[in-house]
């Protein structure tokens, strides 16, 4: 009875110290999407007007920032 209370306890706290590295690999890969559909779309504009193309790919670079900010994040 005593094991299996300390085992259970064990393995609440595995499941714990889970859960925060799983919910920074979601935010680092939605800011990959976010970053990949935003250069597209700066692709795009280029035909359209360049200073929108610039803007575009300013936003792009604020996204990998953050993409690799919160991806280093899991690491240390």
């Amino acid at each position: 009875m005593k094991l299996e209370r300390e085992l259970n306890a064990q393995e609440e706290k595995r499941m714990q110290a889970m859960v925060p590295t799983q919910q920074h690999g979601s935010h680092s890969l939605g800011y990959a999407i976010l970053a990949a559909a935003s250069l597209i779309g700066s692709a795009l504009l280029v035909s359209v007007d360049s200073t929108y193309s610039l803007l575009g790919m300013v936003v792009v670079l604020i996204l990998l920032f953050l993409f690799i900010r919160t991806s280093n994040v899991g690491i240390r």
